[in-house]
């Protein structure tokens, strides 16, 4: 299968699933990547705005919000993505591609996000990742020196994702049963 045909195959499966599903899958990642080291020891914590059934990651902001750290989202401004900050009381509005986005944005600095939850179509466990075939975040990620945590649904593994050089490598994959060390 070529990484397009993986990009419309995994797509599909996760368009599909049930609301309760996505929603029992998604809390059981989110569980696991608050459970991790890179996660206590990180202040600022840059997490996507779920979409079309990808990992909902309201849980995660629930937590940085609860323990006192930065939350950011990513706002895509022409070909790239920047870090915008995000509160409880932050109004969102539709970004791009009907991402949301917050009202007021204010960016954050690439050097103090310490971590990163990367969204993606599907992922390998040497860290390859299958984006949206835009390439926003392979140009957003060597800008930081944040951890890379991809936040996936276990079905979202792929034996290869045939990363080609631009593609940037995941640190860690976090799916509802397990976090993969990636390369590190």
């Amino acid at each position: 299968m070529s990484k397009e045909e993986k990009r419309k195959y995994f797509r599909k499966i996760r368009i599909n699933m049930e609301d309760d599903e996505m929603l029992e899958k998604s809390r059981n990642i989110c569980k696991n990547f608050i459970s991790c080291d890179f996660y206590a020891s990180a202040r600022t914590i840059m997490l996507y705005l779920p979409t079309l059934n990808e990992t909902d990651t309201a849980y995660i902001f629930g937590k940085v919000f609860e323990d006192g750290k930065t939350a950011a989202v990513p706002v895509t401004e022409g070909n790239d993505i920047f870090a915008a900050y995000i509160t409880p009381q932050s109004l969102l509005r539709n970004g791009r591609f009907g991402i949301p986005i917050p009202q007021d944005i204010k960016r954050v600095p690439e050097e103090e996000i310490d971590l990163i939850a990367v969204p993606g179509i599907a992922f390998d466990r040497k860290g390859g990742r299958i984006g949206f075939g835009q390439g926003y975040y392979d140009r957003f990620l060597p800008k930081t020196r944040a951890i890379r945590a991809a936040v996936c649904y276990d079905f979202q593994l792929t034996d290869d994702a045939e990363a080609q050089p631009s593609d940037q490598p995941m640190d860690y994959i976090v799916t509802e049963s397990e976090v993969i060390k990636c390369g590190l």
